[in-house]
């Protein structure tokens, strides 16, 4: 696995996934920091119910 920092951490994030023997990537497209703001989108359903 490449942890060059200058790696991009999506690409990053992918590899470290793809090496689980189980579990699931949850990714977010959109502008800051968290994808966690408490207004019940559909990625934070998903975070709530793991």
């Amino acid at each position: 696995m490449n942890t060059d920092p200058s790696q991009d951490g999506a690409e990053l994030a992918k590899a470290q996934a793809a090496q689980l023997s189980k579990g699931v990537l949850l990714t977010n497209d959109a502008d800051g920091h968290t994808a966690y703001h408490g207004d019940g989108t559909c990625l934070e359903r998903q975070i709530d119910r793991y």
